[in-house]
Formats: structure tokens, sequence, C-alpha cells
């Protein structure tokens, strides 16, 4: 609140203080020709500031009038805009720094803005100009802005009188090109806006404008009619300009109308007029040999054909006396179009095509359509839907679709894909093809063409689906020999679209998609079809039978294509069909993947296909049931991540994927020597790449953790001799000191919330410690099980690190610091059971006294989640009890009760109730990791690491008795008795009784 009203002072202060002419005038003069660099800063920051200034605008004006520097002019100019454009929509009142413009100045900027139409011709400034008014009726426009509609209306009055008096040359002047111009970009902004409750003076306004500029349009209409008899060119040429803005203007005239304009009949006259000019031109267009009036033929067909769309989409019903010549008109310019990319006729023609195809509920089902009207309107648009329907349908009939399908096929598709892969067509998704963040008219002819195959066979299923399987029975049958190959692309990126269309209209696919033939591209493309009808759909699929037929076609297939995209699709769906088939694939499945065609395809530099690559094989490692025989499918695997890694090498400066190591990681959790018999081969991975690795990557975070997951799984699976751990325990070393500097650099990344609480933004530093701090448990865990008892100088620097992090205060916000806390907890509390006094001795030996160590390690304690961590942590805490000293003990004894009273409770529960024990004894043994008995996820530890965790729990301990025992003795030890329930703060006495309970338990 304190910022909020500085920063209001301040604002009141800048705009109190008089804004300099001269000073704003030098500054726009050096943002163009500065004396140094810095003086355009500054210049442009002092710009920036004054815009808060109240008169900023004014002064800006002020001077575009009376500087005669054009750079000068036009930067002042530009800055209006761009205040108009920032500030003129009132904000809410919460953006305390936004301008706001008070109603004088906006009054004065409307007045003088239109002042500026009739007097500005300059192309620059009149665009500019423009843009600042369409800000500005936006808002404001109609009632607020009455000088815009009074400055049209007088000067459409105006020409239109001029007309009547047969001067027709003020049609050749640049301000009537000018006043053109603004009024159909006034019109087009309007159009955006034209339904609202408020609305209906608005539309008296569009229709005095349409009833002024008919004449206009008519006039200049009936001089190209006689320019074109008389074959005047240069007057033919001159006309096709004037009529461009016109016709723009008459076709954002009935998009601003009201809904009235469905049944309106001067509407349908103005369309009528559309559809003869268009046949006027097009002929025109096909007799001349003028370029210049050709190009403007092309124009002219442009606008209008869009503007026709745009009514057509937006009052579908008004095209009822023309729907059937508009249809028609559109056909013909398909089939006779040349299809060049630069094309902009076909182009809109299409689109008006998709858009009569997407406003399909309008014309074929009256229920649908006719429901969401109000009665009134209903009876009104009835009939007229009726006979669009009629209209529709007989355009749409089976022979007429045949037609425009075979127009696409034989004809525009060649076209567009001449200069494309069989490979790149097929590939694309459908849902691509029609990019909605892209003005419509950017997307290219192929995609637009695609929409509406797509439109066309998602009306019209069967129809289409049937003719395009007559299609490519056709050319099966005649050898594929029927059509050249630009055809059989088109037909085939057609076929690409089929499976969506079958799952829309629930359509069985099999009687539509191909699956016997020779030809790759129609396997390929029957694959593809069955991969978005699995994608797309929810049918009930054995997916076990659904991979024995289909697995083998598609590793067949990857001898027959090398683009790693189109490779990519099948890959894709080979994993996807693995995922689906979890534990039920079958030794058919495995001979399919005993191919010398695979071995050699994943050997690839595609870095897509190795992503591919790496996904299916993850699924299909996970595919066969646990402890089957897959020894072929483990090679491919390490001969996939060998040359991948290889390759890494190679060329240092691309590295390594982090996700290879990842299959790398998956594949050590799932190897079993005894059945998959290559431990060479495995044992040759860890010893070639593992130090590259160790050395390499510092900088990816993902990387590193791996390589030590991997490292784990290798120790645990003993292809590590136990004499090597030394130069492990040394690497993880080095990457928990990489993590500190990470950990330093991350301390200054955070942001405070509104309550001035710090979140800290990286992680990374956490995860790397936790895997170290894992791999480092499960090296201490096989030293204590083989009976060593040299561990605390074994992993001396590593502790070392870890306690240093224990005592240090992490922000509990920052992501990772509760697993990392929970790792390290996990780790010293392994060491203070074993070796309770020699830790404590190290512990004080690196600087950290023992009141500072145990208040750390109590707080650590809510860290900890998984059942065998909370056991192995009671243990600790019973066992070094009456280390902790007066103090430690005393301030957190309710802390340490509430932890430790739970399991001691259970304990006594189980030792009680004999029922209790043996359920527990039985689900642990339903548990037990048994490997190759049940699969872990990709969150779990690997089977391995669950067995050795589960070592070293002190599961015959009695717990009570040391319990006992350990109060029984700090009590004596300072001095507690009567104190007790004071100590612990327990005003009612119930932690209090629970523990006097337990104390007398026997």
């Amino acid at each position: 609140m304190q910022n909020q009203n500085q920063t209001n002072q301040e604002q009141q202060q800048i705009q109190q203080e008089p804004l300099e002419y001269n000073k704003l005038k030098v500054c726009i003069e050096y943002i163009h020709n500065p004396p140094s660099e810095k003086s355009r800063q500054d210049a442009n920051n002092f710009l920036l500031e004054s815009e808060r200034h109240k008169d900023f605008p004014l002064v800006m004006l002020q001077i575009f009038e009376n500087e005669s520097n054009y750079a000068t002019k036009h930067s002042a100019f530009f800055a209006v805009k761009n205040y108009i454009q920032r500030y003129w929509k009132q904000q809410m009142k919460k953006f305390s720094n936004t301008i706001s413009i008070s109603g004088e100045t906006k009054l004065i900027i409307k007045k003088k803005h239109v002042e500026y139409l009739s007097q500005i011709n300059d192309k620059a400034f009149r665009k500019q100009l423009d843009d600042s008014i369409c800000h500005i009726v936006a808002n404001d426009f109609p009632h607020h802005y009455q000088e815009i509609y009074e400055y049209i209306i007088n000067n459409l009055k105006n020409i239109q009188q001029q007309l009547q008096n047969g001067q027709l040359s003020v049609l050749a002047e640049q301000v009537t090109k000018n006043f053109l111009k603004s009024t159909q970009k006034v019109l087009k902004q309007q159009s955006k806006k034209r339904l609202g409750s408020t609305r209906q003076m608005f539309y008296n306004i569009v229709q005095s404008i349409m009833e002024s500029v008919l004449y206009i349009w008519e006039t200049v209409y009936s001089g190209f009619n006689n320019s074109l008899q008389n074959g005047n060119q240069s007057e033919i040429q001159g006309y096709l300009q004037l009529a461009k803005q016109l016709d723009k203007i008459i076709i954002y005239t009935v998009l601003c109308s009201s809904n009235d304009v469905h049944t309106d009949e001067r509407v349908g006259q103005i369309i009528t007029k559309f559809l003869l000019q268009c046949q006027k031109l097009l002929q025109l267009r096909q007799n001349t040999k003028d370029e210049d009036t050709k190009e403007g033929c092309n124009k002219e067909l442009k606008v209008v054909i869009y503007g026709l769309s745009l009514i057509q989409q937006t009052f579908p019903f008004c095209l009822i006396a023309n729907f059937n010549d508009y249809l028609q008109l559109l056909q013909i310019i398909i089939s006779q179009s040349q299809c060049d990319e630069e094309d902009l006729v076909l182009k809109v023609s299409l689109l008006s095509f998709m858009k009569i195809l997407k406003c399909f509920v309008y014309y074929s089902d009256s229920d649908t359509y006719l429901m969401t009207l109000k009665k009134d309107q209903k009876e009104i648009l009835q009939p007229v839907q009726q006979k669009l329907n009629q209209i529709f349908y007989g355009f749409f009939s089976e022979t007429n679709i045949q037609s425009i399908l075979e127009t696409f096929i034989t004809k525009l598709f060649p076209r567009v894909i001449s200069d494309a892969l069989t490979e790149e067509i097929i590939e694309q998704e459908d849902e691509t093809y029609f990019d909605q963040t892209l003005d419509e008219m950017e997307n290219s002819i192929y995609n637009i063409l695609m929409v509406v195959v797509d439109n066309l066979l998602i009306r019209f299923p069967k129809v289409t689906l049937t003719l395009l399987k007559q299609l490519v029975d056709n050319l099966i049958s005649n050898n594929f020999q029927t059509y050249s190959m630009d055809v059989k692309e088109g037909l085939f990126a057609m076929l690409g679209l089929v499976p969506r269309v079958c799952e829309k209209n629930q359509i069985d696919p099999n009687n539509m998609i191909l699956t016997e033939s020779n030809q790759p591209v129609v396997i390929y493309e029957s694959c593809m079809c069955l991969k978005n009808i699995l994608k797309n759909s929810d049918l009930d699929i054995d997916f076990s039978q659904l991979i024995d037929k289909v697995v083998p076609i598609i590793i067949k297939l990857f001898q027959s294509f090398q683009q790693s995209t189109v490779l990519w699709n099948l890959v894709y769906l080979l994993s996807y069909l693995l995922e689906k088939s979890m534990y039920n694939a079958s030794s058919n499945v495995l001979q399919s993947f005993q191919t010398t065609d695979l071995n050699n395809l994943i050997k690839t530099d595609s870095d897509l296909l190795k992503n591919a690559f790496v996904d299916m094989f993850r699924n299909v490692l996970v595919s066969f049931p646990p402890n089957s025989n897959i020894k072929s499918i483990i090679a491919l695997i390490i001969n996939f991540i060998s040359y991948s890694l290889q390759q890494a090498q190679q060329n240092p400066n691309k590295g390594i994927d982090a996700s290879m190591l990842s299959l790398w990681y998956l594949l050590a959790k799932e190897y079993s020597p005894e059945n998959h018999q290559m431990d060479n081969e495995m044992k040759q991975l860890i010893q070639v790449y593992i130090p590259f690795i160790s050395e390499n990557n510092e900088s990816d975070i993902q990387i590193i953790c791996d390589s030590l997951y991997i490292l784990e799984e290798y120790v645990m699976l003993n292809f590590i001799p136990i004499s090597d751990y030394p130069s492990i325990i040394q690497l993880i070393e080095q990457k928990y000191k990489y993590a500190q500097v990470l950990t330093s650099q991350n301390d200054q990344l955070y942001y405070e919330n509104q309550n001035g609480a710090k979140h800290y933004i990286n992680s990374e530093d956490n995860d790397i410690k936790v895997s170290c701090l894992n791999i480092t448990t499960t090296l201490l865990l096989i030293y204590m099980n083989q009976g060593q008892s040299d561990s605390i100088q074994k992993f001396s620097f590593i502790l070392k690190l870890a306690l240093n992090d224990l005592i240090h205060p992490y922000n509990n916000t920052q992501q990772g610091v509760s697993g990392m806390r929970s790792a390290i907890q996990s780790l010293i509390n392994r060491f203070l059971i074993k070796y309770p006094e020699d830790i404590l001795a190290y512990i004080n030996s690196i600087g950290i006294n023992n009141e500072q160590f145990f208040q750390a390690w109590i707080q650590n304690m809510t860290n900890l989640s998984s059942k065998n961590q909370l056991r192995i942590n009671s243990v600790t805490l019973l066992k070094i009890l009456p280390n902790l000293g007066q103090n430690v003990f005393t301030q957190n004894l309710d802390t340490i009760l509430k932890k430790i009273i739970p399991d001691i409770v259970n304990y006594i529960e189980h030792k009680q109730n004999p029922q209790l024990k043996e359920i527990e004894e039985k689900r642990k043994q339903q548990n037990k990791p048994i490997f190759g008995k049940r699969r872990m996820t990709d969150g779990e530890p690997s089977q391995r690491k669950e067995q050795l965790r589960n070592t070293q729990l002190f599961e015959d301990l009695n717990l009570l008795q040391i319990f006992q025992q350990q109060f029984k003795s700090c009590f004596q030890q300072y001095n507690i008795g009567d104190n007790l329930q004071q100590i612990l703060g327990d005003q009612n006495g119930g932690l209090y009784n629970q523990l006097v309970q337990l104390m007398s338990q026997s």
C-alpha cells in the first residue's frame, strides 16, 4: 500500500510539472540522429517517462503539426499512435502504474484525428492515422465518436453528389482513395464486434452508410462494364483499383449488420452482383494478354470471393437466392486454377469451400439448428433452411463429390506437392494441417486442401470412403501403374485422414483400411491408420494378439524408408503396442526383433530416431513377463547404447543424451545374470563409458544422476569388485562437491511472495546429492554385511559434506530439500547404530559439537517417510538417547516422544497379539521383492536395492526394554522427575500419560 501511494504521488508530481516542447523535440531527434548511443538511450527513457504526463499526446501532436523535418514529424505521430494503443482503453484500478487519459484530452485527440483525415495524404502518415483511429473506434464508436461517422457520411454524400453531377474525376482523386481506404478499415474493425444488446444505434449508422455507398459502388461497376465493352485497358485497371476498396466497404458494411441481414433482399441483390462480377472478372482474366489487367482481376477476385466467404460464414442464410451459383463458381475456379502456391484466388476459393463445409449444421439437419432459435426466428428461417438443405445436398451429390475428389487428386495435389517426397507427405498428422494461430490466408494451399478433404470425409463418410477405396482397389489391380507418382501421393495423403473419420462416424475401419499389399507406402499408411484409430478410440482390443500380427510388419517396414520422421512414426506405433501389451509379448514378437535390418537401423545419427528407439526399448523390456529369456533384445539394447555413447565420445560438442542413460539404468534394473547371460557385454559398457561420463557433462544434472544410479545397480549386480569401491567413493565425492557449488549458486536464485517468503527456483544440486547419498548407503550396507569395520574412514569426506548439509539452514520451500535431508538422515543413522561412539567422535573432529549436531538431526526427522527409514530412525534414537546432552534432550523431549511412541506401541501390539505378527510376516513374504517375480515401477528402486535396504534393520531388538532403559537412564542423569510434565509443556497430560504408561509396561 505504501509503494502504491508513493507511485501515485510520483505520478501526480510528474503531471503537475510543465512538459517542455523543445526538450521532447530534441529527444525525438536524438532517437534518429544521436550524438552517442548513451544520448539515444537517455532520450528514449525520457520519452517513456514523459508518457505519464497528462499533456504528452497533445505536445506530440503540436510537434507533428509545427515541425518541418519529416523524421521528426513521423516519430511524433508514431509516438501518439503507440500512446493511444497502450492507454486509450481505461484499465482497472488495481494497475496502479497505468496511465489514465482524461476525457478532455481524448476529445481533443479524436477531433484532431478526424481533421487529419482530410489533410494528410502521405502514405506513411496515413497508415499511422488509420491505425490510431481504428483503435479509438474499437473503444468509443458509435456512442462517443460521432465525429468519425459524420466524416464518413459527409464524404460519401459529397462523392455521391459529384457523381450525380457527372464529375467522375472525383473517383480518381487521391483524397477519395484515402477516404475509401480509411472507411473500410473502420468498418472492418467494427465487424469484429457486431453483436451486442446496445448495438441498435450502430446498426442504424451502418444502414445509412450502406445507402450512401451503394450508389458510388454501382456507379463504379457501371463504369467498369462500359470500359469492358470499349476495351479501354487503362480505364479497366483504374476501375479495378477503385472497386477493390469499394467492395471491401460493402462487404464490411454487410458484416457489421444485424441478424436481419439473413432475410434482407438488398443484401441478396449485392451478392448477386458480386457473383456476376466474378464471372466477368474470370472471363476478362482468361482473355486479356495484359499482365497488369490480369493481376488486377486476381486482386479483385480475391477480395470478392474472400468477402463472400466471410458473409457466408457470418450469415449462412443470406445466400439463399445465390447459394447454388456460389458453389458452382467456387468449383469452376478450383477446377480451372493453375494451382500455384501464389494463386491467392485458388486459396480463397478453397477457404470458402472449407467454410461452407464447416457450416454444415446450417444446411444439413434442420432440427439440430432450428432448435437453437427463438420461435419467431424459427418461423422465418425454417423455409430458408429447407431450401438451402436441398441446394446443399443437390450440389454435394455422389457424382459431384467424385468429381471434386478427382480434381483434388489428379490436378491440385500433384501441383502443390510436386516437390515433396512421398515420405514427407505421409508423415503429417491431420490435426496439424491448419494453423489456427496464423491468419487463415497464411496457411499453405496444401494444408487448406487437406482440411477441405477432411471435412468432405467427415460430412459425407460413406460416399467419400467408398470412392477412395475404389480408387485404391483400381490402383492395386493395375499394379500401381494407373496413376503417376504425384497422383498416388495425393491419394495417400487423403488416406492419412481416414482413421479420424472412421472413429468420428463409428465406421468399422477394417472395411476401409488396406492390409494386404506389397507396396511399402500402402502398408505404412495402413499402419498410420491403425495408430490413429488406437490413439483416438476407446476400442476393447486384445493387444497380445494385435502385436503378434503387427510387430513383424512394422519391423519389416524399417528397411523400406530412410527419412527419420517417417521411421519415427513406425517406431512410435511399435512402442505404443509394446507398452499396451506389458507382460504379454510372445516368442513371435521376440523373433521379430532378431533381424539384421533392425540392428543396422539402431546405428542412426538422427536424434529424433534415437529418442524414439529409447522409448521403444524401454517398452519392449517390460512387454515380456518377468524372468523371460530375452537375450536377443538385451543384445540389441546394449548395441544401441554402445553405438550412441560411442558417437558422443567421437563428438564431444554434441554430448550425451540423458534419455540414453535412463534406458541404460532401466536395463541394469531389469537385467538378470541367470536368464540373460550377457554379463561380459554389460561389464564392457561400464568399463568403457562410465569413466567418459564421469569426466564430462558436469553441466547436465540428469546425466550425473543417472550415471550414479547405473553405477549403483552394477555394484549390486557384483559387476564391480569391492576392491574398486574406493574409486567409486572418490567419484561420489567429486559429484557431491559439484553439487555444493550449485548450492551456493542456487541460494541466490529465488523470488519473494507477497508475504516476503523466499521461494527457491532451482533444485538440481539436491538431485545430485540424493543420487550420491543413495549409492553411498548401498556401498555402506555391502561393507556392513561383509563385516568390515572401517567404514567411517572409507566414507570420511562424503560424511563431512553430508554433515555440513545436515546443519546447514536450508529453506524448506526449495524443491528437493526434503528428499536430500531424508537421504542424509538415513545414511547417518546407519553409522549411529553401528558405530555410535566412533561417528560422534568423527563429528566432533570436523568442528561440529554434539549439541549442534543433535539439534539438526532431531529437526531433520520430519523428512523421513518410508517404513524402513522410520524404523531405523527409532532404533537410532533409542541407542543414542544418553548422548544427546541435557539441553537437547529437554528442549526436544516432546518431539522425540511423538516420533518414537507410535513405534513402541506398534511393537507392543504385535508382541501381545501373535495373529498380528503372523499377518505382518505373511504380508512381508507377499511383498518381498524376489527378483524376476514382479516388476518394479519407474519410481521404485530396483528389487536388488529393496533386498539390500531390508538388511541391517535390527528387527530382533526388544524395543520396549531399550525404551525403558534409555529413558530411565536419561531421567536419572538429568534429574527429571516431578518436573517431567512441565518440561514436556503438556498441559492436557496426554503425552505425559503415554510415557508413564510405557515406562511401567511389562
